[in-house]
């Protein structure tokens, strides 16, 4: 095979990552697509219903998010707290009391035993909705809401048109480590860059947390897939499909918890990345030969589901076939290096200029997205080729955290170290090459990993100083942790 045919055939398997830049180099267009109307002012509000699902939550966490929905500037709404498959009483009776301590706008549901994850909880929870409820709102257990949380969405549902409104994720537990503050511009840099361009040509989707849908949608839709890890995005494309407008407003107004260490960064990572190309594969003929999306929007899409994803496997792969067959050498250098500096440009200057941020923070974000290569490479695969994966919650307690070994960053440095050998002794330069590009993936991991041990042990001495001050029980919340991982 002619070798400018591989590199074409690497350019085609490069196609996600380049739309992702180009994309990306749209940003700096962006405007608010859409005002607050205020038409609300003068009509009756909408009513909603706020949709809370909890699974074995440190009841504090919990609470404190009930605290601010609670509080909010809006007066016809409910909030559903969906408490399930959580049998442990410590967990969810100080939730329940709570809830009845204070009444309305809170309706305690105990949902025993519920299969198909958040996406079940979901389509569970619309027995309870109230029937004039127009527009839902889903928030995880651990955000705490601005006042005005539900009003300036309300503001932005103007028009029937309007399916979606999503605000962006935000965090609360952002200290001033590198590790730290890694983590958070490299999840900061999915809405800055990612959503903002999406929005600029109308394929905004919902991203699971602080985002608000039209009921009517929803129900148009056929509810959320129980068979899709992410089912945020999923049912956001399909709302789309149906030709609903979306929206973003690049305004934070909640904040959560980020993942308390590396370890459960990884598993939430694998989660959305395994997720994504479910949605790939389910809505393959929408997004590449149906008529119901113009093109733009199909691109859009494609590049929101291969956000997460990294071809470091399958560069790997074609590596190890060129020792034998040389010109794959070519192919494999191109993917791996149209990969690499796609990623790179986005974030050390579009990321950096969009959020204007300092060079410095650019850099640690890029090196923290870079370092989860193991999810982001291993999950698509999975995925594409079958492999059931579960879904993992993200723990709330610092005591204990997902309990896993790095065998698999292991093996893939061993295999990518021993290409870089047999590929200098057979004298095969293009997979040399490659090889070098792959193991600073392994070079990022190992430096941040050292950063998240360090930060972990010293979230575990400020806990251990705090032990009790919060919990009446705290033994048996981290047993529940445990058992809940």
């Amino acid at each position: 095979m002619s070798e400018i045919y591989l590199i074409i055939i690497g350019i085609i398997l490069s196609f996600p990552y380049i739309c992702e830049l180009y994309f990306s180099l749209c940003v700096f267009s962006w405007r608010p697509s859409n005002q607050p109307s205020n038409e609300s002012s003068n009509n009756e509000e909408p009513f909603v219903s706020i949709l809370v699902p909890a699974y074995r939550e440190p009841p504090e966490v919990l609470i404190d998010t009930l605290r601010s929905l609670r509080e909010q500037n809006y007066k016809n709404y409910e909030v559903l707290v969906l408490i399930n498959n959580t049998p442990e009483p410590e967990l969810w009776l100080p939730v329940k009391n709570y809830c009845e301590r204070i009444g309305k706008p809170f309706k305690f549901i105990y949902l025993e035993r519920i299969n198909g994850y958040k996406a079940g909880v979901l389509n569970e929870a619309e027995k309870y909705i109230d029937p004039k409820t127009e527009i839902i709102g889903i928030v995880d257990s651990d955000y705490i809401v601005d006042r005005n949380f539900i009003k300036k969405a309300i503001d932005h549902f103007s028009t029937s048109e309007v399916g979606v409104v999503q605000f962006p994720q935000d965090y609360r537990n952002v200290n001033d480590d590198l590790f730290s503050q890694a983590m958070y511009y490299s999840y900061r840099y999915f809405f800055a860059t990612i959503m903002k361009f999406s929005d600029l040509i109308g394929a905004t989707s919902f991203m699971g947390t602080v985002g608000f849908i039209r009921r009517r949608a929803l129900i148009d839709v056929g509810g959320w897939d129980e068979k899709i890890l992410t089912e945020d995005s999923e049912i956001g494309l399909r709302i789309n499909a149906k030709g609903y407008k979306c929206i973003y407003i690049d305004q934070s107004i909640g904040k959560g918890l980020m993942p308390l260490d590396f370890k459960s960064c990884k598993t939430q990572r694998y989660r959305w990345s395994y997720g994504n190309m479910q949605t790939i594969l389910k809505h393959f003929k929408l997004l590449l030969l149906s008529k119901k999306l113009p093109i733009k929007k199909k691109l859009a899409f494609i590049t929101q589901n291969t956000v997460w994803h990294n071809p470091l496997l399958i560069v790997i792969t074609l590596g190890y076939l060129s020792l034998v067959i040389p010109k794959l050498g070519i192919l494999c250098l191109t993917l791996g290096s149209m990969y690499l500096f796609s990623k790179t440009l986005i974030f050390l200057s579009i990321f950096k200029k969009v959020d204007n941020l300092s060079f410095y923070k650019a850099f640690i974000s890029y090196l923290f997205y870079l370092s989860l290569f193991v999810p982001m490479s291993i999950a698509p695969m999975k995925a594409l080729i079958g492999v059931k994966s579960s879904f993992k919650r993200t723990p709330k307690c610092y005591n204990h955290l997902i309990n896993s070994k790095d065998f698999e960053e292991l093996i893939i440095g061993g295999l990518i170290v021993i290409l870089i050998i047999l590929s200098l002794k057979k004298g095969c330069f293009y997979t040399f090459l490659s090889a070098l590009i792959s193991s600073f993936y392994v070079l990022s991991y190992v430096g941040l990993h050292i950063l998240s041990i360090l930060d972990h042990i010293r979230k575990l001495r400020i806990d251990q100083s705090n032990r009790g001050s919060r919990y009446e029980n705290w033994d048996n919340l981290v047993a529940m942790e445990k058992s809940a991982s």
